[in-house]
């Protein structure tokens, strides 16, 4: 009885694995939040082909720094400013300024945004960043024939 046993086991053990492999690779190949493709940008759309060329380019000599601060006004909402300079420390006046946000555990849900100029070389917007965690933000800055781009990351406190 012990010797028709054993090979019983072993295509028990084999059908497991078979069935565990079947599953990770439908999650995989259906989940939006793992990235497998090394080009997995460009599947998405042209907007991060532009964020490539500006951050390999670098030309305009500008830099970019973002604060994030709760919101006054709304609840549960948070301020975004992003302060453009250039190459001697004036402000950039006259952009325009996309970001891509994201969280950090959840790739696949990307929320966009555009900032409104609010003087000064500041460019504003409200949105509420949910979950808490890190989160990544890419911002895509154009003026005329200029582009820049940067990338920060974000905490968001629970």
């Amino acid at each position: 009885m012990n010797r028709i046993m054993w090979p019983g086991i072993i295509f028990i053990i084999l059908g497991a694995s078979v069935i565990v492999h079947g599953v990770m690779l439908y999650v995989v190949n259906t989940d939006a939040t793992f990235a497998v493709d090394d080009r997995y940008r460009a599947k998405t759309d042209p907007w991060w082909e532009a964020v490539d060329r500006a951050g390999t380019e670098r030309k305009t000599g500008w830099s970019a720094t973002l604060e994030m601060v709760p919101s006054d006004s709304i609840e549960e909402m948070m301020r975004l400013t992003v302060r453009l300079t250039d190459r001697h420390g004036a402000a950039v006046e006259n952009a325009r300024v996309e970001m891509r946000l994201f969280h950090r555990g959840r790739a696949g849900e990307v929320l966009p945004a555009t900032l409104e100029a609010s003087g000064g070389g500041r460019y504003v917007t409200l949105l509420r960043l949910d979950p808490p965690g890190m989160w990544k933000a890419t911002a895509l800055i154009t003026r005329d024939e200029q582009t820049f781009a940067e990338s920060f990351d974000l905490f968001v406190a629970p």
